[in-house]
């Protein structure tokens, strides 16, 4: 597996140590989109890992991408649920 894949697939498992080191590794890890165009940061938002978005929101990461695609219109209402996690 790629290093992408094997991100999206610890955020999918709410694995945070993996997602971590995986990050410190290569950060621009948060930045790549697999196929379907999704970030890791819309799978974490997806399954409900509250944890791993403030990780990747608040580990001072560079998020260049866009983080709203046109193909991507339900996470787009799932990272607004995020978005208030993170203030509470």
């Amino acid at each position: 597996m790629s290093d992408l894949e094997n991100m999206i697939e610890a955020v999918k498992q709410g694995d945070r140590e993996s997602v971590r080191a995986l990050l410190e590794s290569d950060n621009r890890l948060a930045n790549q989109r697999d196929e379907s165009g999704a970030m890791p940061l819309h799978y974490a938002t997806l399954a409900g890992h509250r944890q791993i978005v403030q990780h990747c929101l608040n580990e001072e990461l560079t998020l260049t991408a866009p983080i709203v695609s046109s193909s991507l219109r339900q996470p787009v209402g799932r990272l607004s649920i995020c978005a208030r996690w993170v203030d509470t």
